[in-house]
């Protein structure tokens, strides 16, 4: 089941963007939210005279995900005006999405209306109404919670093959959700770090491609998808990461020491004639001393397989490649 975010751009996304892109297979964006919100901060920036760089790196992001295929674009309201239908499992989770969608209709509704009367105050009276106007961009916020709410709703409905998790804010994921599956990806992506500008998006591309990782993030996901359908609630299962990172770091911290006291050792007793032998490949005249490189290195990958918390080792070396020092 693959995992996909709901994401929302704005200036707190595009600082976070790296750190989703870590967990997530794919990232979804409503386009029409999305020129929504560059309409609303492009006319109030032009308005306090200024042109923030933001704008730009955003669609920048926006652009070069979207040509590697990791950003996906949809529209709830062609998904809710089509004929196609979208079946649900029972009545419980149609009543649910059905008050989810009502909310929404509600809240943009009255966005609108009152962004249209901004607007019109401006026209009139721009020094009575140019806080209101500033004040818009905050509101839209509650507009696009609501929107990623009910189009992971939505969405997970028409691929129930998927999970689509609605991320709003770059830290702030209490009450988005009451799902145990949103949940607990909300709690495993707190453990992730958030690579800095030191780092491209390319980088985290590559991390992610990487077929190492890959197998370790396919056994952290492995482990998500049981304590899901586990009958652990979310604190214990937030206590049993807990425990995991730490015995796993411990273990990663021995079995390194352990690799690299028994390289130093190795390196210490070559005599100077091996680097003749290294570099024209004469491996019968190499010692059994160079060998054991090979095999330490061999130890450090199995001690990695059979430690206690294995299975996050994903989050544990994205923390190593990115996390600020």
């Amino acid at each position: 089941m693959g995992k996909n975010a709901i994401v929302s751009w704005n200036a707190k996304k595009n600082e976070f963007i790296k750190r989703d892109l870590l967990f997530f297979d794919n990232l979804y964006y409503d386009t029409q939210i999305h020129n929504l919100r560059f309409t609303l901060l492009s006319n109030i920036t032009r308005t306090m005279s200024y042109d923030p760089p933001i704008l730009k790196k955003i669609q920048a992001n926006v652009d070069y995900l979207t040509s590697k295929g990791i950003l996906k674009e949809f529209q709830l309201s062609k998904i809710k005006t089509s004929k196609e239908k979208v079946y649900f499992n029972n009545n419980i989770d149609f009543e649910n999405a059905l008050k989810s969608v009502r909310e929404y209709d509600n809240v943009h509704t009255k966005f609108i209306e009152e962004y249209e009367q901004v607007i019109s105050g401006l026209k009139k009276n721009y020094t009575k109404h140019y806080l209101d106007f500033i004040n818009l961009s905050s509101k839209f916020e509650q507009v696009a919670e609501y929107h990623s709410r009910v189009s992971s709703c939505i969405l997970a409905q028409k691929d129930s093959a998927n999970s689509f998790i609605p991320i709003c804010d770059e830290d702030t994921f209490s009450g988005l959700s009451q799902e145990k599956e949103h949940s607990i990806i909300y709690i495993t992506i707190s453990h992730f770090p958030v690579p800095n500008e030191n780092y491209s998006i390319q980088d985290v591309i590559d991390f992610r491609n990487d077929s190492d990782n890959r197998r370790r993030y396919l056994g952290l996901i492995n482990w998500l998808n049981g304590v899901v359908n586990s009958s652990m609630n979310i604190n214990q299962i937030n206590e049993q990461l807990e425990y995991f990172t730490v015995e796993f770091e411990h273990k990663m911290k021995l079995a390194k020491e352990s690799y690299n006291y028994g390289k130093l050792m190795i390196v210490a007793t070559l005599p100077l004639s091996i680097a003749e032998h290294l570099l024209k490949l004469e491996w019968s005249k190499i010692p059994q001393s160079i060998i054991q490189i090979r095999q330490n290195k061999l130890k450090l990958l199995m001690a990695e397989g059979s430690a206690t918390g294995k299975e996050i080792a994903y989050i544990h070396f994205a923390n190593e490649k990115f996390k600020i020092s």
